[in-house]
């Protein structure tokens, strides 16, 4: 049969299987730890997400929902947000609210550089300077703008990049969960995050639907690892997208349902978005699988997304194609 390198030469392909969606696949977590009824508010759901031991499940029965606040998990690791499944545990946001991972600070501001092992394939790199770097720190790589690559605007430089998680620190060498996408030898440099954000939680069978007033992004996650949405519907609201992911690394969205959004400007099923000039976000290693989209602007829309896989969905009904 046919080899990879017979359809793309083999300095731009990378090996994906292992190295997208949440490592080994997304937790069944049966121990319930928290069961919420409607009429619950944000602040008690968000009370029991932080009290939830971890691999643990917090539970909305069957029913409606009105959401005015902040859903958070305030960088809440291993916790599963899961009602009964779509079209019977429906959260309906209202204003601005959403379910987002919470917030982290940005990545430190001092570059360090990269010195070696900066090969496309290469799970170890030695730099020029390792303190404050520990096994599960995110490294945000990138380096120069390949002109023979892409153009882009003048204000904007670095944009070639990935990220990744550190597994090991032996001096200053730097040993990576996931091999580099491709050679780095424009300048190659990182920054580290000073903390980490969300890791190992996800959110599971439930709908969420929002009216025109709505004009949020349902569900949000920032800086966040090994997360995931599984068997949920979004529909409705004006927000800019349903789904939004920043600065991610190996996130897992399947089997969910988004559709027919009130926008009629933009209305994206799932966004990863790009930061600025001095901050490359967007996401590695995120697995779009099986889903369908229907009545968007776009369904998917990937800004300086590297090492993904996008499979296996449908897309119909685009609101807005001949834009």
């Amino acid at each position: 049969g046919n080899t990879l390198a017979a359809v793309i030469d083999s300095s731009r392909a990378i090996d994906w299987q292992g190295h997208a969606g949440v490592p080994g696949g997304i937790p069944n977590r049966t121990m319930i730890c928290a069961t919420l009824s409607p009429g619950a508010d944000a602040p008690q759901m968000n009370s029991a997400i932080q009290s939830c031991p971890a691999n643990q499940v917090v539970f909305l029965s069957a029913g409606t929902y009105n959401i005015t606040g902040l859903i958070t998990f305030q960088n809440k690791n291993s916790v599963t947000l899961r009602g009964a499944g779509p079209g019977q545990t429906i959260l309906h946001m209202t204003g601005n609210s959403a379910i987002t991972s919470g917030q982290t600070p940005d990545y430190l501001a001092v570059e360090h550089f990269i010195t070696g092992g900066n090969t496309k394939g290469s799970t170890s790199i030695t730099v020029d300077n390792a303190t404050g770097i520990r096994s599960g720190s995110f490294l945000n790589i990138y380096q120069a703008d390949d002109p023979d690559f892409y153009w882009s605007r003048s204000n904007d430089t670095d944009n070639t990049g990935q990220l990744v998680m550190v597994t090991a620190v032996n001096g200053n060498i730097l040993t990576l969960e996931d091999p580099l996408i491709w050679t780095f030898n424009l300048n190659p440099r990182f920054k580290a995050q000073a903390v980490g954000g969300m890791r190992w939680s996800g959110i599971e069978n439930l709908t969420i639907n929002a009216d025109s007033s709505y004009l949020g992004t349902m569900i949000q996650f920032w800086s966040s690892y090994a997360s995931w949405i599984k068997n949920v519907e979004l529909t409705g609201g004006m927000g800019n997208s349903m789904v939004s992911i920043y600065r991610s690394l190996r996130m897992e969205i399947r089997d969910s349902y988004l559709h027919d959004t009130f926008s009629t400007t933009d209305g994206y099923g799932i966004l990863t978005f790009f930061g600025s000039s001095s901050d490359r976000a967007g996401a590695t290693g995120t697995l779009i699988e099986n889903n369908i989209f229907k009545g968007l602007w776009y369904a998917i829309v990937l800004e300086t997304e590297v090492g993904s896989v996008i499979d296996y969905n449908y897309m119909v009904g685009n609101k807005f194609a001949g834009w």
